[in-house]
């Protein structure tokens, strides 16, 4: 089985930190922002890997609803699948006859075109 993995761009190394802990490191990685030349950015900030299960999704889910705090929004990832990478872009619409939780996995899904029925955990 091929590892299916989710890549989140400009996280702090303190929110990288909550990721590991509750995916575990073995499920998540953190690369801090190099910036070389005459780049500008914020060297607080990296990118995050995470192994693609179900459970991951949702703790992917609940920070990506705490970070834009808005009804509506859309974030760009980079899904990486069989060694392909590929710029993929998360919508969230928040339904009000479902719980946010559950809008946001199925928007994530959507994006990177999982069957969440699948996926273990």
């Amino acid at each position: 089985m091929s590892t299916h993995q989710l890549e989140i761009r400009d996280v702090s190394k303190i929110d990288s930190l909550r990721l590991q802990d509750k995916l575990g490191k073995e499920n998540s990685t953190f690369k801090a922002n190099s910036l070389t030349g005459e780049q500008h950015g914020d060297l607080g900030l990296g990118v995050v890997t995470v192994v693609v299960t179900l459970a991951a999704l949702k703790v992917v889910g609940m920070f990506l609803l705490r970070k834009h705090e808005s009804d509506e929004w859309t974030e760009t990832t980079v899904e990486i699948k069989d060694g392909m990478r590929i710029e993929r872009t998360i919508t969230y619409k928040h339904k009000k006859s479902e719980a946010p939780e559950k809008t946001v996995v199925q928007a994530i899904g959507e994006a990177l075109g999982i069957d969440l029925s699948s996926l273990a955990g």
